[in-house]
């Protein structure tokens, strides 16, 4: 009796566990800025997350999340949920510790379906590097796609 007591608890306590796929999960919070003033007719924006190790050179980052969001001016506030285990996502990686990431934001702002002169950008002048940990709010800045003149 009391093993089968045992075995009805230990299948429960399984079940729960194996359910709540997400209880390692965290969610960062990324506050977007800018200097610029915008003329934003497509609201829609994608951030991805992308992990590599600081020290090994040349395999790319790998992909950790990626969401599209909406917003009709800046500053914005948006939440990311992002995987507890992002650092054994890495692609390449030899020591899990020296996991770095950071942010890439796609902005079509003028809804002509390509991102080119005008739209928004990260400011790459900037850190764009992230850190995810749990309710913690970073700030980067966002600008304007410059119109580059050719090299002659």
């Amino acid at each position: 009796m009391r093993a089968s007591i045992l075995l009805v608890i230990s299948a429960i306590a399984l079940i729960l566990v194996s359910c709540n796929k997400f209880s390692n999960d965290r969610h960062v919070y990324l506050e977007f800025k800018t200097f610029d003033s915008f003329n934003i007719k497509n609201k829609d924006f994608t951030v991805s997350i992308y992990g590599y190790e600081m020290f090994l050179c040349g395999p790319p980052a790998t992909l950790i999340v990626k969401k599209t969001f909406s917003a009709s001016e800046l500053p914005c506030n948006i939440s990311m949920r992002i995987p507890g285990n992002a650092a054994d996502l890495i692609k390449y990686i030899n020591r899990k510790e020296m996991a770095n990431y950071y942010i890439v934001v796609e902005w079509d702002s003028d809804g002509n379906g390509k991102i080119t002169t005008g739209d928004i950008s990260l400011d790459y002048s900037k850190p764009t590097d992230i850190v995810l940990k749990s309710n913690l709010k970073q700030t980067f800045y966002l600008k304007t796609i410059p119109d580059y003149a050719p090299i002659e």
